[in-house]
């Protein structure tokens, strides 16, 4: 059994002098080795713009707290930043985090200037991480019953129904290919088609 059940108490009893887990000192390491390499750390924040408004500088006040702590704690970067998406986002539009997700989304597509948004959807393609590839097979190949007992899927509903758009059919018949392809209860096919997903968002 790992003593890890030991390391925990002990790095409670003896915060804030706890002495690092060892995948902590890891990342720490590799973090301090690329600044040195590159003259910074391994993230980049974008650039603002200085405004008087109560609620902007409200959420740059959470993402300052997410920088500070981004180098070496990217788990509790990410809590601030969402905890900045969240504020912003009830205030300005109300309603839940879905429903601002889509008018952001919305206002977004509607921008004169189609080239920034497609440079911004390449970057987040292009960095999609394997387990998120892996969840979305896993939510894409889901089928559940629904109330008249049919098999159906919600996920892949969501994409199609509302669409008669022809490139929109096509990216039906590709997923529903890949499912049926790759058998989810098989570790390997599980992981291929995971890579799978990976490379077309990367293309």
């Amino acid at each position: 059994m790992s003593d890890f059940y030991k390391k925990r108490v002990e790095y409670i009893n003896n915060w804030p002098d706890s002495e690092p887990f060892e995948a902590e000192i890891k990342y720490k390491k590799l973090c301090d080795d690329f600044k040195e390499k590159n003259g910074r750390l391994p993230f980049t924040p974008m650039k603002m713009w200085k405004s008087p408004d109560v609620i902007y500088n409200r959420v740059l006040s959470h993402i300052i707290e997410c920088l500070e702590v981004i180098p070496y704690e990217p788990n509790h970067a990410f809590n601030y930043l969402f905890i900045s998406i969240d504020y912003f986002s009830k205030i300005k539009y109300n309603g839940n985090t879905t429903e601002n997700l889509k008018t952001f989304c919305e206002k977004i597509l509607n921008v004169s200037n189609k080239t920034i948004v497609n440079d911004i959807l390449k970057e987040i393609f292009s960095s999609m991480p394997f387990k998120i590839c892996n969840f979305l097979y896993n939510k894409l190949r889901y089928s559940a019953k629904n109330q008249n007992g049919q098999e159906t899927n919600q996920v892949l509903n969501r994409i199609i129904t509302t669409s008669n758009n022809k490139k929109i059919q096509v990216y039906e018949n590709l997923l529903i290919d890949i499912i049926n392809k790759y058998d989810y209860s098989n570790g390997s096919d599980r992981r291929n088609a995971a890579r799978l997903y990976q490379k077309i968002f990367k293309n």
